[in-house]
């Protein structure tokens, strides 16, 4: 009975919904719970009924929708007689490019009439070829979309807002070209802010267009690389660094006209410079009225063992060797420093110390002297144990990279910062005087103490520690080395006055002078 109550309740409310033709009414009580109530033969009628009703309210949606549901739900709908109103409406949606209406009336596709289906197909296709235009467009790829455009046209009604929206996408296109020439010129002027502000501009006119967004990110990337190498001259300047610091701003400098932070930097490198200069210059005033003497280094000279010399590389530079496990540095005036450096550095300043431990890895050690200041890599220290890439800064004046490249081998280098030299060198070995185990590698390799820039070549450098050779030098190399017009041999003693040879490398060393080691 209760059954039948709520049957009666929804026929008369069904049948109401015809008489108004309520196409959204009738697509309600068709799933409307009491329909569970009746058999398939009654309420395949009544979709029917429904069917008919919707497509005299001109309501295809929901005449398709209703079609999906008596497919999906085994009724028999006589939806071939619906084939022709809803490819019409298809065909006027697509006309208003309402692509999302005409897509959910082809959800209805196959009806069963060959002719209807078809011509569904064909707009699914279009549908597909549309979408997939708008995106290679968004892609910047104009070539595909144009192809797909061709496709469109042979597949969809000729559709006026489509021939719109292509003509809006080529001239977004079109001045897209024109920011990014008009930016490349603002780049090519150092001005990479206006560029980088004017392709924004673009871009915003274009905003789900990916090749705007990938230039634009290719130029924000440049300007974060600007930024980057800024930040290393700035943390180069503060570690006493004046070369790499002028480097790095004078080249943000020839490419950033409007980065206002490389002149600025550029002028602080040039006082600080200026600043050492003079106070390295007023440390040698005190010690300008004894000129040094010179030892002449014409013909062979020998180069004794416990003795600093300088080997002098052809279009490398020089590094002076000094041959010490102890070693102390102090200013110009220091008659006990090992290393005198022409800057404001205190009398026995600081001492570098080698020793061997018990796994056969030599350590270097920093000593600071009673009263004196130091850091190493920034941090102020007393006394520290020194690695590969270490920065070393004595007082305010004077500072220096460490290198070690090899733990296992003793010798160690110091790359002086700034303008300051030490016997004319900017680059200093701390040699060991032990055979083979001290060798010092000059040459491109990792392990290479003395690093050669433009030579593939390497030679070793060491003094012989036993046997009737010992105290004397010698130079090896792989390719072997001549001396003077000499053959090629795997080691020959190496002296001053003598130009020597590996491959293409050509060298010499001069002893230091005595009253300037």
């Amino acid at each position: 009975a209760a059954a039948a109550g709520i049957r009666a309740a929804w026929e008369k409310e069904w049948s109401a919904a015809l008489r108004r033709k309520d196409a959204a009414g009738l697509e309600r009580l068709a799933d409307a719970p009491a329909v569970r109530f009746a058999s398939a033969a009654v309420r395949s009628p009544q979709h029917a009924e429904a069917l008919a009703a919707m497509l005299a309210a001109d309501d295809a949606a929901a005449a398709a929708r209703l079609v999906v549901a008596a497919r999906d739900r085994g009724l028999d709908v006589p939806a071939a007689s619906a084939a022709g109103p809803l490819i019409a409406a298809v065909r006027e949606r697509l006309g208003a490019a309402e692509t999302a209406a005409a897509a959910e009336i082809l959800s209805a596709f196959p009806l069963g009439v060959p002719d209807a289906d078809a011509e569904a197909a064909r707009f699914r296709l279009g549908l597909w070829a549309w979408g997939k235009a708008r995106d290679a467009r968004r892609r910047g790829l104009a070539g595909a979309a144009r192809a797909l455009d061709a496709e469109v046209d042979g597949l969809l009604p000729r559709c006026s807002r489509r021939d719109a929206e292509r003509k809006e996408a080529d001239k977004a296109r079109a001045a897209l070209a024109g920011a990014i020439a008009e930016a490349r010129g603002l780049c090519a002027a150092g001005r990479m802010k206006a560029a980088r502000e004017r392709l924004a501009s673009a871009a915003a006119d274009v905003a789900p267009d990916h090749a705007a967004r990938d230039v634009l990110a290719a130029l924000d990337h440049e300007l974060e690389r600007d930024e980057d190498s800024l930040r290393e001259a700035r943390e180069a300047l503060a570690r006493r660094d004046l070369r790499t610091a002028r480097r790095l701003a004078a080249a943000l400098s020839f490419r950033r006209a409007d980065l206002g932070e490389a002149e600025l930097l550029l002028h602080e490198i040039e006082e600080r410079a200026d600043r050492a200069l003079r106070e390295g210059l007023e440390v040698e005033r005190r010690t300008a009225a004894d000129p040094p003497r010179r030892r002449p280094t014409r013909g062979v000279v020998p180069l004794p063992a416990g003795e600093p010399f300088i080997l002098r590389v052809e279009s490398e530079g020089d590094w002076l060797f000094h041959p010490a496990a102890s070693l102390w540095i102090g200013g110009a005036g220091d008659a006990d420093a090992d290393l005198r450096v022409p800057a404001a550095v205190s009398s026995r300043h600081a001492r570098l110390d080698r020793d061997a431990g018990p796994d056969g890895v030599f350590r270097w050690r920093l000593a600071v002297g009673p009263g004196r200041s130091a850091t190493v890599n920034g941090a102020s220290v007393t006394e520290a144990t020194l690695s590969d890439g270490d920065v070393v800064a004595l007082g305010r004046a004077f500072a220096f990279t460490f290198r070690r490249p090899s733990p296992t081998k003793a010798a160690a280098g110091l790359k002086l910062h700034g303008d300051a030299t030490i016997q004319g060198c900017s680059r200093v070995v701390l040699f060991c005087e032990e055979g083979r185990l001290g060798a010092v590698v000059a040459g491109a390799a990792p392990e290479a103490v003395v690093h050669l820039r433009s030579h593939d070549e390497s030679f070793d450098v060491f003094r012989a520690s036993d046997g009737d050779a010992r105290g004397t030098l010698f130079v090896r190399s792989p390719l072997g080395v001549a001396a003077g017009d000499d053959g090629e041999r795997a080691q020959v003693r190496a002296e001053g006055g003598i130009v020597y040879s590996a491959g293409a490398c050509r060298f010499y060393f001069d002893p230091a002078p005595p009253d300037r080691r």
